[in-house]
């Protein structure tokens, strides 16, 4: 059975905390709602799935479903000195060997259903920002690089990537290996859209937390 991370939330130790707590929200309002942590398992970060016939969205795909909005999951990056170091394995058995996420990109089958795209299409994935902070909270200088099967997918910022949109189940399916380059928080942006057939076509943004320690 494939593994997912859980949220743990701590239970107030007495009955003044979660009043003094109840308080401190009716004076200043409720505390920003913060992403739980995908700790190992099997996970589509970057999931499209089409709105409309000329319109994408960039969403997370858990293992089991069904998608959740990309800032629903931020995704751990252990130091695992047996894969690299900071590092996300493109291999399913690596992943579950040493424990960590199985980070893939994918695509709904509605790719197609909805008339965005056709079998054969090109999916272009944009990786638009790298944006990192390291552990004190400065901002960093850190990077990532993500291959597959030795490939450079992804380098910098800028760089692009196509997948070819399929008929089956998923429309896009494919795992890669994730290197980081230092500690620290990493905010990746990426942007979606037809490159095949651009046309009045819109495209989707989101933001994907990477936390790597």
């Amino acid at each position: 059975m494939k593994e997912r991370s859980t949220t743990v939330r701590a239970r107030f130790a007495t009955p003044l905390a979660a009043l003094v707590l109840a308080l401190a929200t009716a004076l200043f309002g409720a505390a920003p709602a913060h992403a739980a942590t995908w700790t190992s398992g099997h996970i589509d970060v970057v999931y499209a799935e089409a709105t409309s016939s000329t319109n994408l969205t960039l969403r997370t795909l858990p293992d089991p479903g069904p998608s959740v909005s990309a800032d629903t999951w931020d995704i751990a990056v252990p130091n695992t000195p047996a894969l690299g170091g900071y590092v996300l394995p493109e291999s399913y058995s690596d992943s579950v060997t040493h424990n960590v996420p199985f980070a893939g990109f994918g695509g709904s089958s509605n790719l197609i259903s909805s008339g965005a795209f056709s079998a054969g299409d090109s999916l272009a994935l944009r990786l638009d920002s790298v944006v990192h902070t390291t552990p004190g909270g400065s901002p960093g200088t850190g990077t990532v690089t993500v291959t597959h099967g030795g490939t450079t997918w992804y380098d910098n910022a800028g760089d692009r990537h196509d997948f070819t949109v399929g008929s089956g189940s998923s429309a896009i399916h494919e795992h890669a290996k994730w290197v980081f380059s230092a500690p620290g928080t990493y905010e990746l942006e990426f942007y979606a859209y037809n490159s095949t057939s651009l046309g009045s076509w819109t495209g989707s943004t989101s933001t994907y937390t990477f936390l790597v320690s």
